[in-house]
């Protein structure tokens, strides 16, 4: 399974058969609630740009929820040059963080 592939039990009710997250935070974080921006892949590709600004500002936590595996890993890429402060959460650290993602 890809390390960004959400678990099937959340998407599949939807009618989706796959979807990717990647997920960042800011180095300051400390878990719990938090201002977060969500991008989706493909849809909202053309405002990454200032999204990931916003998020700089606010010092949010990033989602990026994707089709594709592919389309997740241009996207973490990208993203990482984009938020110089942010680093990358896997997902199961992001639930066990309290990130409130399956609430």
């Amino acid at each position: 399974m890809s390390a960004t592939l959400i678990p099937p039990q959340y998407t599949k009710p939807y009618g989706v058969a796959e979807a990717h997250a990647v997920l960042f935070q800011h180095r300051e974080d400390r878990g719990g609630m938090a201002d977060t921006i969500a991008v989706m892949i493909p849809e909202a590709e053309s405002n990454l740009e200032a999204a990931m600004a916003q998020a700089r500002a606010l010092q949010a936590r990033v989602l990026l929820v994707c089709d594709t595996a592919a389309q997740a890993e241009a996207v973490r890429n990208r993203s990482r040059q984009l938020l110089p402060d942010h680093r990358e959460v896997a997902l199961d650290r992001a639930e066990a963080g309290a990130w409130g993602l399956d609430s």
